[in-house]
């Protein structure tokens, strides 16, 4: 369970030296895949029902909630750990004082470890399991010992929870991201730049049905040929006829920039040209596949193909990918829920195939958040291809961005 951050709201989260006040995140500390919790008072955390792999069935209390006690388990010990990760933020930034505890009697020397033990989880009554989250309450809370095991430098504070029926629907929040799960995927993706936007490069199909995978590598279809590594030679726009044939009339040996050719009526995009060899700096280019789709397929002039991306998350993608700690908060849009109904439905589609939209829409309440990224046409070139098989070039307009969005919405 991630915590989203509001900066626009709560601008006090914000230190120009320190970064962004995380004194709240707690790493839930049994676990390998490092589940993130959140401090919502100095005693209680929130996480997820599927952080906590309990080995044993809680008890329904007088009020339908769901309790484990874990002081008294012999069979199941939970502890939080707390980096100082978000702590350094000066205390009259904070939206709250700083919580203060009282270091336990003992400690480590006592044999345990970690920031704070758990007592008790609180779990959702409704949750069905984690192939079944997407009805969501995956949700538990947990009550801490008052007293602590280590000691934290920096300030610690719960966060600022939103007000009762505050309305969080805002897609233009600058919104921020932070937890200790992982951050690289071992799957490379494309850049902006190709035709095939933040696109899957082609990869082993056995990884595709491996959701925590840590190694997947490159596996993809060029030319009759199985790749395992990014191409650093001439992309498909290279042997498209109409780009070979603006190219000869610009008394040019290749595209740089993307380009877009219309017909002479200039009412339709015939073609669009990417630039036909990756850059120096450039990490090549792959073929794409679908995560839905296992068979791979030679590209088109215009299509099925990506530069690959040099981003931070990206940076050994082809490798194995490497647990670390990084508490660092990153921006984050959030995203419209129709998109994000149509995202979990392709999914769903291939692994639990008897679910229909229908009984999906109900459960649609997750708070979803994804990167948005805008397509720039200003700094594309535009031609029109004339009846004589001459080009002429034209100028960026309204008109044109109707015909580019008609093509599909990664143009605009």
């Amino acid at each position: 369970l991630q915590p989203f951050l509001n900066y626009e709201k709560n601008p006090q989260l914000m230190d120009g030296e320190s970064g962004i006040q995380l004194g709240f995140l707690v790493k839930i500390g049994q676990i390998e895949s490092h589940c993130t919790g959140t401090l919502i008072h100095p005693n209680w955390v929130i996480t997820a029902v599927h952080c906590l792999q309990l080995d044993e069935q809680p008890i329904t209390d007088k009020r339908g909630d769901k309790i484990l006690i874990l002081s008294n388990s012999s069979k199941m010990q939970l502890s939080i750990e707390k980096s100082e990760g978000g702590t350094r933020v000066a205390e009259e930034k904070l939206w709250i004082r700083p919580v203060r505890f009282q270091k336990e009697r003992g400690g480590q020397d006592g044999g345990r470890s970690g920031w704070r033990t758990v007592e008790r989880a609180v779990v959702h009554q409704g949750f069905q399991g984690e192939a079944l989250s997407w009805k969501g309450n995956d949700v538990a809370l947990l009550k801490l010992s008052s007293e602590t095991i280590t000691d934290i430098e920096g300030n610690i504070v719960p966060i600022c929870l939103p007000a009762e029926g505050e309305d969080m629907e805002d897609p233009d929040a600058k919104l921020f991201v932070a937890g200790y799960g992982r951050r690289r995927l071992p799957h490379c993706v494309t850049n902006k730049v190709g035709p095939e936007k933040f696109g899957i490069c082609g990869r082993p199909k056995a990884c595709t049905k491996v959701h925590r995978a840590r190694e997947c590598g490159l596996e993809f279809l060029y030319d009759g040929k199985i790749h395992d590594e990014c191409i650093h030679q001439n992309t498909p726009s290279s042997k498209d006829p109409i780009c070979k044939n603006l190219l000869r009339s610009l008394s040019q040996t290749h595209i740089l920039t993307t380009t877009h050719v219309l017909s002479d009526t200039g009412d339709t995009i015939l073609t669009t040209c990417y630039p036909t060899r990756p850059g120096n700096s450039s990490k090549g280019w792959c073929t794409v596949r679908d995560p839905m789709h296992d068979d791979n397929s030679e590209p088109g002039f215009d299509s099925g193909w990506g530069f690959c991306s040099d981003e931070q998350d990206q940076i050994g993608c082809n490798d194995v990918v490497v647990d670390k700690v990084d508490l660092k908060a990153f921006s984050v849009s959030q995203l419209s829920k129709s998109y994000c109904l149509e995202q979990l439905m392709m999914n769903l589609n291939i692994e639990q195939p008897e679910v229909t939209l229908e009984a999906v829409e109900p459960f649609l309440k997750q708070f979803c958040t994804g990167r948005n990224i805008s397509v720039m046409n200003e700094n594309e070139h535009f031609f029109q291809r004339l009846s004589e098989g001459q080009f002429k070039r034209i100028n960026f307009s309204r008109i044109i961005r109707d015909i580019l969005l008609k093509k599909g919405p990664q143009y605009v």
